[in-house]
């Protein structure tokens, strides 16, 4: 098989991989931002459930327990939140960058007979084999971002309730202060 034009045809597919990495990377760092604001939130959410239990309260004055369940829900409805919109530009930047894996496997595969001596296109194969564990490491970090757990390191609901975990929080406390509110009100 011959192709006529053979530099006209990879000028057009390194073009479109490279316009697909860019609109990637741009989506990634608007992605990435978005998450490190959650996290930001959850932190400053833990650091005042971690101030809750430092303050002796009268058994008849709840607001500071009412105050706790609402920044409790807040952190667990902030930590269980996917939003759905980043999920799908996360796997659709997956899928992209996929499909600029194949391009370069392509190209790979339709260059060898046409344009490069042996030596030559053991060069190529080693650049674009670099290239793809990049990519493949790139699209590993991109499926990281999309789970706060493995990003942030902050604790779940259930740890931070959790009476057998070493934190800040005393939890123990907590449920006594918790079954006030719910015997007060």
């Amino acid at each position: 098989m011959k192709l006529l034009n053979f530099s006209n045809l990879l000028t057009i597919a390194f073009g479109i991989t490279s316009s697909i990495a860019t609109i990637v990377g741009l989506v990634t760092i608007f992605i990435s931002i978005n998450r490190q604001h959650n996290i930001q939130k959850l932190r400053e959410i833990l650091w005042e459930m971690e101030k809750f239990q430092r303050t002796l309260r009268r058994y008849d004055d709840i607001d500071k327990e009412t105050e706790f369940c609402s920044l409790f829900n807040i952190y667990r409805n902030l930590y269980n939140s996917t939003a759905s919109a980043n999920d799908s530009i996360i796997k659709l930047a997956i899928f992209s960058l996929f499909v600029v894996i194949i391009i370069w496997e392509s190209i790979l595969l339709l260059s060898y007979p046409l344009t490069f001596s042996k030596y030559e296109y053991g060069f190529v194969v080693t650049f674009i084999t670099v290239g793809v564990a990049i990519l493949i490491g790139f699209m590993m970090l991109l499926d990281k971002l999309n789970n706060i757990k493995k990003s942030s390191n902050l604790p779940s609901q259930f740890e931070v309730l959790n009476a057998n975990n070493i934190n800040e929080i005393n939890t123990l406390l907590i449920a006594g202060q918790l079954l006030k509110v719910k015997i007060m009100k």
